[in-house]
């Protein structure tokens, strides 16, 4: 996956943590004030994994759904956000509940004051980092279906291209006519699912261009 895929939401969110610095710190330093916007927070941030699983249709598999679920409220999870949102300079890493609570407490303010900036961040945010999990988790994502969802919503034409190069075989995907996507190896059926995973964050951050 390109590293690049959730850059802007990424530093949309950074500029957010700059701006409002003073009010971190103080939720930093105040354990009473931090459970309380974490409490709200938290509310906000499961909106946000709901929407994330009815979209890729997580939810079809009740056993899929709690582990994303799990997996998106683990301190393993949590500890990466702190790390890309540069908490460290907060010094609440004591523990993984006072991480936790000041995640969420962060959460809160961005989703209050910049609902669609926020959405932005986590929506990208959790699908750049369910790749890994669902690779450990086996939940299975249908790209292609989505791909079409997708590309229907926003007008966008989809085709297809595949045969035999040499000794293997090619399979490539366009968009509105022009050549986005190409995939070489021996199987047309390993090629297509590779194609469509990379095709939707390509559809993704064409719609992102659009909104930011």
């Amino acid at each position: 996956m390109a590293k690049h895929f959730y850059h802007i939401p990424l530093q949309n969110a950074l500029q957010f943590v700059k701006q409002h610095k003073t009010w971190l710190n103080r939720v930093a330093q105040h354990p009473k004030e931090r459970t309380y916007y974490a409490l709200l927070g938290k509310s906000y941030y499961n909106l946000q994994i709901e929407e994330f699983i009815h979209f890729f249709k997580i939810d079809k598999n009740i056993d899929a759904t709690l582990k994303s679920v799990e997996y998106f409220h683990s301190i393993g999870f949590i500890g990466t956000m702190h790390k890309v949102l540069n908490f460290s300079q907060f010094q609440v890493d004591k523990d993984k509940e006072m991480k936790k609570s000041f995640f969420y407490a962060f959460c809160y303010r961005y989703a209050k004051e910049e609902a669609e900036g926020f959405e932005l961040f986590i929506q990208k945010t959790l699908l750049y980092y369910h790749t890994s999990f669902n690779t450990e988790s086996n939940i299975s994502i249908n790209h292609q279906d989505i791909c079409h969802t997708l590309a229907k919503s926003r007008h966008i034409t989809i085709k297809e291209s595949f045969g035999e190069e040499g000794k293997g075989v090619f399979f490539k995907l366009f968009l509105d006519g022009a050549i986005t996507i190409e995939e070489k190896g021996k199987r047309i059926k390993t090629l297509r699912k590779k194609a469509y995973k990379r095709l939707l964050y390509v559809i993704l951050e064409r719609g992102e261009s659009h909104r930011v």
